[in-house]
């Protein structure tokens, strides 16, 4: 099992727990949206 975090997971992470509310991801819609998660559920709907 990889246990190593891709870049854009990484990216979401800090975005979502970042001090300074104003840097911070606000809302799910922006979470959801971040390309970590758009990516992963891109490659969970193609797989059989």
């Amino acid at each position: 099992m990889d246990t190593q975090l891709s870049a854009a997971t990484l990216d979401l992470l800090s975005k979502m727990l970042e001090f300074d509310p104003v840097k911070r991801l606000q809302t799910m819609r922006e979470v959801l949206n971040h390309p970590a998660l758009f990516a992963a559920s891109h490659q969970a709907e193609s797989e059989p």
